[in-house]
This record gives C-alpha cells, sequence and structure tokens, in this order.
C-alpha cells in the first residue's frame, strides 16, 4: 500500500551461514514473536528472489539478526523503513570469526550508495 514499504533480507555471510531477522518495535521480547525473515541461508534470499518482499508499514523498528532457529542475537540496530521504499538488507562478514556479521542497506531507485548499519548491542 501506499503507505508500507517492503523488504528483502540476503545472507551474505559466510560466517553465519543461516540467519532470521526480526523487524520488531523497540519494546518487543524476540522471545515472543517469530521472525520476519527465516531460515536466511548463506547466499540467498528471504522471501526468495521469484517472490515478492515483505510489506511493512512506514516507521521505526528495531532489527535483530539471530543464529537461525535460536533467540541468540548476533547483530541489532534501529531501523527505518520508509513509505514505498524497496530496502535490500544484506548480512555480509565484519571478520572471519563465527556470527561476527554487520549489515548492509540499499535502498532501491534513491541513486545512493549502500550504507552500513552500525550495530548497537
Amino acid at each position: 500500500t501506499a503507505t508500507n514499504g517492503r523488504v528483502r533480507v540476503v545472507n551474505g555471510s559466510f560466517n553465519a551461514q543461516n540467519v532470521d531477522v526480526y523487524l520488531t518495535a523497540a519494546n518487543v521480547d524476540i522471545n515472543t514473536v517469530a521472525p520476519n525473515f527465516a531460515a536466511a541461508t548463506y547466499k540467498n534470499a528471504v522471501p526468495a528472489s521469484s517472490s515478492n518482499s515483505t510489506d511493512f508499514t512506514a516507521g521505526n523498528y528495531v532489527m535483530r539478526v539471530t543464529t537461525a532457529g535460536t533467540k541468540s542475537v548476533i547483530f541489532t540496530a534501529p531501523l527505518e523503513v520508509q513509505t514505498n521504499a524497496d530496502l535490500l538488507l544484506m548480512t555480509v562478514p565484519q571478520s572471519i570469526a563465527v556470527n561476527d556479521v554487520k549489515v548492509l542497506e540499499v535502498i532501491a531507485d534513491n541513486g545512493q550508495p549502500s550504507t552500513e548499519i552500525i550495530n548497537q548491542p
């Protein structure tokens, strides 16, 4: 809809082979909810490239990346979803250490390069 943004996640982290991604309000305990993007395996997108991105009401969220199937957070940061934005969130290695990732954000059609989202544990 006109007040939504669309989000897709790609796991580009060889050191975090399978992740879940949560986009929630700041006060939500992820132990009480399912991931918005479950089991994003290395080199794959969720939803899959042949599917539509996931709609989110424009606004401010907290993004948390966990190892898939767990609630063990390996990355957390605020995220703004803008009206009519097409967001691609990509995990990439921060180092070679297991589960040490960072997230890049690309907003389609805004003419800007990707932005690194800073981990705020």
